[in-house]
């Protein structure tokens, strides 16, 4: 099995060889699965990302959340490496945080366990639901922190080929409880 930086390096870069052209059709490819699928038929709260460095694009997503009444929430960076996850609408301004992903400038916050389901970006993912995220931690610090049934469903959202056999992990890894890609949606062998 390769180490957690080999494959980030490996899989970061095949998602930057993909085409503008590419990214687009992958994104309403992901936006179809998650219509079809009902993993977010009863979420009303919902903690989305903005793309970056190449993840695949929740923007057709996000579009068909706010038509069907869904609250959208991104990601907050505070200096306890902790997320915060505040409401975005197509008003919020936004500015870069330290590592130039947008966030909103006015924070409306919700608490964490008041979010139904929280959509992830990953480098790669495995069938049993673990994840490799850039390396920072951020997602792991903050959702070890819910447990139990309260806490929000974790789904990660990827291309295809970022699926891996196996990945190597550490105990603080959070586990997916499902996965959306641009050809097809499941929920984790984990489950």
């Amino acid at each position: 099995m390769s180490s957690k930086p080999l494959i980030r390096d490996r899989l970061r870069q095949m998602r930057r060889t993909l085409s503008r052209e590419q990214q687009d059709a992958a994104a309403i490819d992901l936006s179809q699965q998650f219509q079809i699928s009902n993993l977010l038929t009863n979420a009303r709260h919902i903690g989305i990302y903005l793309a970056s460095d190449g993840e695949i694009d929740l923007a057709p997503t996000i579009n068909w959340l706010w038509q069907n009444d869904k609250q959208c929430y991104l990601p907050i960076i505070h200096e306890d490496k902790q997320l915060k996850f505040a409401l975005y609408s197509s008003t919020t301004e936004l500015k870069p945080n330290c590592y130039g992903i947008l966030e909103p400038i006015h924070n409306e916050e919700k608490a964490l366990s008041e979010l139904d389901a929280i959509l992830l970006p990953l480098v790669a993912f495995d069938k049993q639901g673990h994840r490799l995220g850039r390396g920072g931690g951020y997602y792991d610090v903050t959702l070890n922190k819910l447990s139990g049934k309260q806490r929000s469903m974790f789904i990660g959202c990827a291309y295809h080929f970022q699926e891996q056999p196996t990945l190597p992990t550490d105990s603080w890894d959070i586990k997916l409880d499902a996965i959306v890609t641009d050809t097809r949606s499941y929920r984790t062998l984990h489950i």
